[in-house]
């Protein structure tokens, strides 16, 4: 959705919503990537421990 200067406010409205739903759903997929890091990281972990 374009937005300009004659938008109406629910228009306006909407596109913020889609926004902050959008940052929201990037903080979860961040959160999401991180954790699945971790534990490629700790099983590396694991298996050099456990080849020594």
């Amino acid at each position: 959705m374009s937005l300009g200067l004659t938008s109406s406010l629910s228009d306006l409205v909407q596109k913020a919503i889609e926004i902050e739903s959008s940052i929201i759903q990037q903080k979860i997929d961040d959160k999401l990537r991180d954790v699945h890091k971790d534990n490629n990281i700790n099983k590396q972990t694991s298996a050099t421990v456990n080849n020594l």
